[in-house]
């Protein structure tokens, strides 16, 4: 799997969460928490679709740079959602380790 699908794939599994699909039933911080991690989710696949795609060395090493950002973000906001029971332990679990694995493939 490439990164950048890789990056589609948690940006989707984000996406069809229940707590997702029923975003407009939260109470403001769950829903605050929820849309941060959709956010954030969004913003890593593009950064890293840019920084796959990209065939000048600058423009690389800054999308590079905004990548590792940005799926550090997205790990911060899993723990945040759980924290919210937004997400399951299992899926803590999985999507923080589809995070790591994306970050190691960067560095």
């Amino acid at each position: 799997m490439t990164l950048p699908q890789a990056a589609r794939k948690l940006e989707k599994y984000i996406i069809t969460l229940p707590s997702a699909k029923q975003f407009n039933m939260l109470s403001r911080e769950p829903r605050k928490a929820m849309m941060t991690l959709q956010d954030s989710a969004y913003n890593a696949r593009i950064s890293i679709e840019r920084y796959f795609n990209s065939d000048d060395s600058i423009e690389q090493a800054q999308y590079l740079g905004s990548s590792l950002e940005n799926i550090k973000v997205v790990s911060e906001n899993i723990l945040a959602a759980g924290q919210h029971d937004l997400l399951g332990p299992v899926d803590v679990a999985h999507l923080s380790a589809l995070a790591e694995h994306i970050k190691e493939r960067l560095q």
